[in-house]
């Protein structure tokens, strides 16, 4: 199977925004820095998640997971 490569690649955010448009207000002010109790326990429950990942190479992939609630852990990192 033939994996599609991405045309392009951004970089940046104004190149985000070129292809997307800018963000509502709204969407501006509901970001975090960090994630609360509530988006963790969200995160933790599902027993479904997709992982997408790409290569330098420009190559994608997104591939499903799935286990009991709870396979699924926030890990908290302190610089």
């Amino acid at each position: 199977m033939n994996t599609p490569q991405f045309q392009e690649i951004i970089t940046s955010e104004e190149d985000l925004c070129e292809l997307l448009g800018f963000l509502s207000e709204l969407v501006v002010r509901d970001q975090l820095s960090t994630l609360d109790s509530h988006r963790r326990n969200v995160i933790a429950h599902p027993p479904f998640l997709l992982i997408g990942t790409s290569g330098a190479d420009g190559h994608y992939d997104v591939s499903p997971r799935g286990d009991a609630p709870g396979f699924v852990q926030v890990l908290t990192i302190f610089s």
